[in-house]
């Protein structure tokens, strides 16, 4: 053993780095501490042996003398190290502790000890033999450095194993995961090879340098290859499912609940032990209720209250079922989003989707279930809520709970809550499996709440005086039916105007009944209004429907009333949501003029007309809750709308606007784009894509009858549709496929028949991928020309730039901006399509070099809140490099990317989070962001969101925790301390254990007069004196003080301490 060492030996420097970055990159502190008690081969030679006995026990016998050759060869190397480098205990420790914790954890799966043993077989044969080695180095220096480079090696390969057989259920992920591993061990055995080539032939310093840069260029390729690469798979992967993600729904319900809605849910002792996901808690909860009961609402308070709760059994993933949608959600696409939505957050989640084939996982519901139970087996405690399972199709939710009756079988740690009306198909599966918690009957004391904020809310904006509030109150109080107190007992302000309130018995538990009488206050002005309205309350939910429908069939002039009725029949019979837009230009058609150009701009007072039975969300007319459709349409309602005559009605609508003269195919593409800014098209994608589901939904119920002059209509229209807007260049498929829905016209009408069947087989291939508009043989497979219309249509606003680049493009590029005229007439999202623009724009990108990063801004905004951002941004990535490509400052372009707006949208998103993650990476990896310049992107976060997930990407990337772009600019943690919130108390918490200094004083700018002049003077301020730290006892449970004592104690244990859960 040498018997002294210089001062300075960068041999061992080399060691000490080889076992700094397996430390760190293990991260962690346990497991390092574990590794380091195995001290010597006979340790790990004893657990084999018992290994061994216990498989011959078990007639499991594997073959572990494989390893002799690995553990000889390690033995031969610590003899080397021990002769040539001053080792220290940690060396010895490194060598034999991984190998004998990875036999351990590996032996619990034959599979897995299996695949351990071939590799660590593998590097055994590989690495020289030491002794024989060291005999020829003896005089030698390179051998000290040789050895450096070998142990750099045997602890990559260690930290790679390690890393996968620590995950708590590598089990379930060993069959997907285990052969990228695999190639990542690779590229470390190929490396040992080479270093014993080196050891057997002459070597110079220069090569063993060039080792090392080679070492650190193939990590690093490798790393950046199979994350960019999980990535692509993963993208393309969600962008061809394109999964429903609920976020925004859960926003709208959430925007709209009142303090304290769901507390006594939350308290229930069925939903707490469910919360926990103990072993004796209910599997299935069933929440249940009449119609109008408030269960979305509890819904959303439960997903809620599961993320709230800061723990790590906070894992919730849901989906908000609508009878607006009910003819287009079917089983497989709620099971879709459930698995993308546990996938999108973790990349390990991500290769197991990913082994699965796009084509059986878009039509193979079985092979959907199987995804979902193998990604919910790896992903420990996880909770699913379904609301509204009775608002889809019967046969769907029928098979959609069967599913979910099996991943609750086969998945021990997850939880389901169903929320629906108690429907026999329904109530015969999960009354036996479930617990159920009936809501109408628990949440009286809710409805009393909403009824206290929503009358608060709309009396303040009327201005009345106080005996008029007194009467109106006293006129709302039966509302509060049988609740244990009334309006007034819940606010000491309006309890002044009442002295006994009249008490009224209505139906119980029915919260759609408060939020109509609520709602239908909004039309009143005046006092007598009021009164008229209320003095009678309605007895329950379908008197209120009939008072409405009484009006507008009564009270209604004539002219108002035939549109009222076609807008709440036609809102009933779509199969697909209408937008506001669309809606509008329906209702100026005039079925058969085929003359009509049907532009301008109309402002429909949807409310005024129909009373607060439709809402529009997103754009979208829907029925306020499904009851409504039922009651209208209902047969025992006098007056009631009959759906088969709105149906005919919307397909006639439909013809008739194809049919007309703005779709001739010969167009002039002038008169095109005149047609288009003037708001022609607004019905274009809803009329092009729904005809022939309105015609198959009508003949279905309904015989071909000529006598009928609307029936008589639709048969002349489809005649016309098959004479004018036929395709020329069509190719009529090979093999015929009979539609069920279309056998009426076979015989009498076979001219007709050809056209729905040709257009029925071309609907069925474009919905499978198989076509896609503008590429490849869709042209001649497509036997209209609609498509055709759609294309230029796409074309014209591609060469406009809407959306994608707004405003600022057109001014910088100065071209005259329609913007405006395209956002009145179509909405946010022209088409319905949000992708055809970006796939375009990366066809022209030459076009927008002048273009900078704040021009990019507004776009990645809109795309980050909107409800498909994740399909969206996955189409702009690519214009999104461009632009930063294009910029001549690319770091403080960059920069823009972390823009406190950009922060901003993304609150209450995670699948937005996510994307600016994505993005942050991306610029990362292609070198546009020095690492210190990650800290404004923490100072957006610290002033905007405070969230924890954005916040721990940026610190990974190197974020600074005390970045000032100036030194009056707070630092992220003193930014944060200006918040009196929970989120800034987390987040604050999370920067206290990474690091975040809370003693350093700052300056503030405060404004001070001095001769009549307002001057800002630099004032010192401490962090203790800010409202958030002032108040986060409230928030954490703890003073300000005790928190920054906790943390440094932690930091002091540890490099980096777990942040605690609440």
């Amino acid at each position: 053993m040498s018997s002294s060492a210089p001062l300075h030996d960068p041999v061992q420097a080399a060691f000490d780095k080889a076992i700094w970055e397996f430390k760190t990159g293990l991260k962690n502190e346990v497991l390092y501490r574990e590794i380091l008690s195995t001290t010597s081969a006979d340790q790990v030679y004893d657990l084999t042996d018992k290994l061994q006995a216990e498989q011959i026990k078990t007639g499991k016998l594997r073959n572990l003398a494989k390893l002799k050759p690995y553990l000889e060869r390690l033995q031969g190397y610590y003899g080397a190290i021990d002769a040539f480098v001053q080792a220290k205990p940690d060396v010895l420790a490194l060598i034999w502790g991984p190998i004998k914790l990875l036999v351990q954890w590996a032996s619990t799966l034959a599979t897995s000890l299996d695949a351990l043993i071939n590799t660590t077989a593998e590097i055994g044969l590989l690495l020289p033999e030491f002794g024989l080695a060291t005999k020829l180095f003896e005089r030698n220096d390179m051998i000290r450095e040789l050895l450096a480079l070998f142990f750099q090696d045997i602890l990559d390969f260690y930290l790679v194993s390690l890393k996968f057989f620590s995950m708590p259920r590598f089990k379930a992920f060993f069959e997907a995961l285990w052969p990228k591993k695999k190639q990542q061990i690779d590229s470390v055995i190929n490396r040992i090879a080479r270093h014993a080539t080196m050891l057997r032939n002459e070597v110079r310093l220069e090569h063993i340098q060039e080792e090392h840069h080679a070492r650190a260029r193939e990590m690093e390729h490798f790393e950046n290859l199979e994350r960019s690469t999980r990535r692509t798979e993963y993208r393309v992967l969600e962008t061809s499912m394109a999964p429903t993600f609920y976020d925004t729904k859960l926003d709208n319900v959430r925007g709209r609940l009142c303090g304290g809605t769901g507390i006594w849910l939350l308290n229930d002792s069925h939903i707490r032990k469910w919360l926990n996901a103990t072993e004796d808690s209910p599997k299935i909860i069933w929440l249940r209720g009449i119609p109008g009961a408030g269960k979305t609402f509890l819904a959303a308070c439960v997903i809620d209250g599961i993320r709230s709760s800061n723990s790590s059994r906070n894992r919730v993933v849901f989906s908000f079922l609508s009878h607006a949608l009910q003819h287009s959600t079917l089983a497989l696409s709620v099971l879709h989003s459930l698995i993308f939505q546990l996938a999108r957050d973790d990349s390990t989640l991500q290769d197991v989707v990913c082994e699965v084939s796009r084509e059986t996982l878009s039509s193979d519901r079985a092979a959907a279930t199987d995804v979902l139970i193998k990604i919910l087996a790896c992903s420990g405690p996880v909770h699913i809520v379904i609301d509204g399972l009775d608002e889809i199709d019967e046969t769907e939710r029928v098979l959609l709970l069967q599913e979910m009756l099996r991943v609750s079988e086969r998945c021990e740690e997850t939880r389901i809550l169903i929320s629906s009306r108690a429907e026999h198909d329904l109530g015969t599966l999960l009354k036996p499996v479930s617990t159920e918690i009936r809501v109408d009957t628990r949440n009286t004391d809710s409805i009393q709440t909403y009824v206290t904020s929503r009358y608060c809310d709309w009396a303040q904006s009327r201005g009345f005086g106080s005996e008029e509030e007194r009467e109106i109150i006293e006129l709302l109080s039966p509302i509060a039916g049988r609740a244990k107190g009334d309006l007034y007992s819940q606010s000491p302000y309006y309890a002044a105007f009442i002295k006994e309130p009249r008490l009224m018995d209505w139906q119980s538990g029915m919260f759609m009944y408060a939020q109509l009488i609520l709602r239908s206050l909004e039309f009143l002005d005046t006092i007598d209004e009021v009164r008229d309205e209320l003095k009678v309350l309605p007895t329950d939910l379908n008197d209120a429907y009939g008072r409405i429908f009484l009006r507008i069939n009564k009270r209604l002039p004539d002219f108002a009333r035939y549109k009222a009725r076609r807008i709440l029949g036609w809102v009933g019979c779509s199969p697909v949501p209408m937008t506001i837009q669309e809606l509008e230009q329906a209702l100026s058609i005039r079925a058969g003029d085929y003359r009509q150009i049907p532009k301008g701009y109309s402002a429909l007072n949807l409310v005024r007309l129909c009373g607060p039975v439709v809402e529009v969300l997103d754009d979208e007319v829907q029925f306020v809750h499904f009851t409504a459709k039922e009651y209208f349409f209902s047969r025992d309602v006098a007056d009631s709308l009959d759906i088969s005559h709105y149906t005919l009605s919307l397909a006639n609508c439909c013809l008739t606007y194809l049919c007309q003269a703005h779709h001739d195919p010969a167009i002039d593409r002038n008169q095109l784009e005149i047609h288009l800014i003037n708001g022609v098209y607004r019905f274009h994608h809803y009329a092009a894509g729904i005809w022939l589901r309105l015609v198959e939904i009508y003949f279905r119920s309904n015989k071909i009858d000529d006598a009928s002059p609307e029936c008589s209509q639709l048969l002349g229209l489809l005649r016309r549709t098959s004479h004018f807007r036929v395709n020329g260049d069509h190719v009529p498929p090979s093999d015929e496929v009979e539609f069920s829905g279309l056998k009426p016209f076979q015989d009498k009408f076979p001219e007709i028949y050809r056209l729905l069947s040709h257009e029925a087989r071309f609907c069925q291939k474009s919905e499978l991928g198989l076509f896609k508009l503008g590429t490849g043989s869709w042209e001649t497979s497509d036997p209209l020309t609609l498509r055709h219309i759609s294309a230029s249509l796409h074309e014209i606003l591609d060469k406009m730039a809407y959306t994608l680049f707004g405003h600022g493009a057109h001014i910088q590029l100065q071209e005259k901006c329609h913007c405006d005229a395209i956002k009145l007439n179509y909405g946010t999202r022209p088409f319905k399509c949000p992708y055809w623009l970006a796939i375009r724009a990366q066809q022209h990108v030459g076009k927008y070099s002048r273009l900078d990063a704040k021009c990019f801004r507004g776009v990645f905004v809109e795309v980050l809140m909107s409800d498909k951002s994740v399909a969206l941004y996955n189409h702009i990535e690519a214009i999104a490099v461009f632009v930063y490509l294009r910029v001549a400052n690319k770091t403080r372009s960059s920069i823009e990317a972390m823009h406190p707006q950009i922060v901003s949208a993304t609150r209450g998103r995670p699948q937005s989070e996510r994307i600016l993650i994505t993005l942050w990476r991306k610029l990362n990896d292609m070198g546009f962001v020095p690492r210190k310049h990650f800290g404004t992107g923490l100072q957006s976060v610290a002033a905007t969101t405070c969230s924890i997930t954005l916040a721990s990407e940026l610190l990974d990337l190197g974020a600074d925790l005390e970045y000032q772009s100036n030194r009056y600019q707070a630092r992220p943690l003193q930014r944060a301390a200006q918040q009196d919130t929970e989120e800034a108390a987390k987040f604050m918490r999370l920067l206290l254990y990474r690091g975040a200094k809370p003693e350093i004083k700052y300056q503030k700018q405060r404004a001070k007069r001095e001769d009549g002049r307002m001057e800002y003077v630099p004032t010192p301020v401490k962090i203790s004196e800010e409202v958030g730290t002032k108040g986060i006892s409230k928030w954490l449970k703890k003073s300000w003080e005790d928190l920054v004592a906790e943390a440094t104690e932690a930091r002091i244990n540890s490099d980096n301490p777990p942040i605690p859960e609440d």
